[in-house]
């Protein structure tokens, strides 16, 4: 708790607050402190003593008195115990009152009850500043990592938002003398709450720092279409209940709310108020290869690679066609994958969502299709599967940089099998067998690939089938059109039926159904949806035997 700077010992000056609020109210006192600028000790000569104080069945629900005291005054907000309570766990108030517990404060009356009452209500505040986080950055905070300080900033910069005057308030709290001190004892009231939410499986500690369990962001990932919708909504509201609440409780008049929710509140609602050092962003990592780089890192590819390499000569070609925007990177014998996902590339992603119409949407942003990258690698690296580490993140610069694979693409192979009519009768140890078991295991834990074309897998050194491309992935989606777009579009490269295609046919499916891939998959990447897609690009005599042989597929054999 904050620690008061006074002529007067604490405790007498706190028994005399105490003594003087009694005359205003001598029912039953529930607990009672000091706030603001006395507790946080940016106060001047002539400022207030801010105390607030629970009552039990106080009539009145909510209203402030002012007792002179010292030559000043004391600002007494007097509140009902059941209105705090509701306050605290909801925001009933717009946290009109809860919100002086939020920062540094002095226990007058009921220490206990007052620091249960913080625990409560900063787990909330947690709770709402990470699905807010999932809500704004998507797959991409599955690779997030986070300091207690983002939550206390984030929060505090919202309300300020919402109530300008606040914004002083908090400015004069974090830039006084002391600044450090204030902002320990916020942050500690969260890390007690993160801890719980760490026990409950919503977080994950890691010395200091927390991420995100991919359990909660699943769940909040599912409602993302309308949370943002709702979570601004709540926020507005919240805000227009702190005004009213400030009204009833007789500090400002009508008036005044009238005037300040048409200009000061919407002007807040949409202007920033802090940069740095009080950008909660600048609380917020990304995780990198064995390390973490910030969530506003500006670092560009070649300054990176130079710093990994110092003394290497650097070269950087592009990779693939001319329509990805993927490069090869070396420095030092050392080769990186370096991805970038400009917005200039939405063309490609709009004009396949045309085509792929009723059968499956793509996203299209690059930021989006970032996210997807970066959170999909994440998960399936946790998740033991097969995919190159993640060496660097740029998000304002919407640049990844990833392990180079050796091997060969599945596009070469593919090729070759159908070129060369080649067979393969072990279809339980080639090439497409793997990749087969390689994609029912991704599935076997919710994430459909998105895009699956052969030339976004290769075939490591080691047999091992990596997936190079997941900016389409995400969890709970279509996981036939994986097995469709894979069949369908690999046969658009044979100009008739044959062995070979046959081949790639029956190893992907035994390797599918050996590890663990549904039948009832199969079955429906046989249906019209997905034939209709690929009739643009692969002969009919090819998709109608891929289509039957989908469909003779059963649960006991391939």
């Amino acid at each position: 708790m904050a620690e008061m700077e006074n002529n007067k010992s604490q405790g007498t000056l706190y028994n005399d607050l105490i003594r003087k609020c009694r005359e205003a109210y001598d029912g039953e006192i529930v607990a009672a402190c000091l706030h603001g600028s006395r507790a946080g000790g940016y106060h001047r000569e002539n400022s207030d003593f801010d105390v607030l104080m629970i009552l039990e069945e106080y009539p009145e629900g909510i209203r402030y008195n002012y007792l002179p005291f010292l030559n000043v005054h004391i600002s007494l907000l007097l509140v009902d115990e059941e209105l705090f309570k509701l306050d605290v766990s909801t925001g009933g108030l717009g946290e009109f009152v809860a919100g002086r517990i939020l920062t540094p404060y002095v226990p007058l009356l009921n220490r206990m009850y007052l620091e249960e009452s913080e625990l409560t209500l900063k787990k909330r505040v947690c709770i709402e500043e990470l699905e807010e986080i999932i809500i704004e950055y998507g797959e991409l905070s599955r690779g997030i990592i986070f300091r207690p300080e983002f939550i206390a900033l984030s929060r505090m910069r919202k309300r300020a938002r919402a109530y300008p005057p606040l914004g002083y308030s908090y400015l004069k709290l974090l830039s006084s003398k002391r600044r450090d001190e204030n902002l320990k004892t916020i942050v500690d009231g969260y890390m007690r709450a993160l801890n719980i939410l760490e026990r409950e499986g919503v977080v994950k500690g890691l010395d200091g720092l927390y991420e995100i369990r991919d359990s909660f962001i699943d769940g909040v990932l599912k409602r993302k279409s309308t949370g943002k919708i709702i979570n601004i909504l709540e926020f507005s509201r919240r805000a227009i209940q702190s005004y009213l609440a400030q009204g009833r409780a007789g500090r400002v008049s009508l008036e005044l709310i009238a005037k300040e929710l048409t200009t000061k509140l919407v002007r807040g609602l949409a202007a920033p108020i802090w940069s740095e050092p009080f950008d909660p962003t600048s609380y917020l990592y990304l995780k990198a290869g064995e390390g973490a780089v910030a969530l506003k890192d500006e670092t560009s590819v070649m300054e990176l690679i130079m710093r990994i390499r110092p003394n290497g000569e650097v070269k950087v070609k592009r990779l693939g066609s001319a329509i990805n925007e993927v490069f090869l990177g070396e420095a030092g014998g050392e080769r990186f994958v370096i991805k970038k996902f400009s917005d200039w590339f939405v063309f490609k992603w709009f004009t396949l969502n045309i085509v792929a119409f009723g059968s499956k949407i793509f996203s299209v942003s690059g930021r989006e299709r970032l996210s997807n990258e970066y959170g999909v690698t994440n998960l399936l690296e946790e998740e033991g599967l097969p995919v190159p580490k993640i060496i660097h993140v740029s998000l304002p610069k919407r640049i990844l940089v990833k392990e180079y694979i050796r091997g060969r693409t599945y596009l070469d192979m593919v090729k070759q099998y159908i070129n060369l009519n080649l067979t393969d009768m072990d279809y339980d140890s080639g090439p497409f067998h793997v990749l087969g078991e390689t994609m029912a295991r991704v599935h076997s834990i919710g994430v459909a690939l998105g895009d699956t074309k052969p030339e976004n897998f290769i075939y490591s050194m080691d047999k091992t089938a990596y997936i190079l491309d997941l900016e389409q992935a995400r969890r709970d989606e279509d996981f036939a059109w994986d097995i469709a777009e894979f069949l369908y579009y690999s046969g658009h490269y044979g100009l008739t039926l044959n062995d070979g295609i046959k081949s790639i046919v029956e190893e992907f499916l035994n390797g599918y159904m050996s590890g663990g891939g549904e039948y009832t998959t199969l079955k429906r990447a046989a249906s019209l949806p997905y034939l209709k897609v690929f009739s643009f690009w692969t002969p009919l005599p090819i998709l109608i035997y891929l289509s039957n042989r989908l469909k003779k597929v059963d649960s006991r054999k391939t």
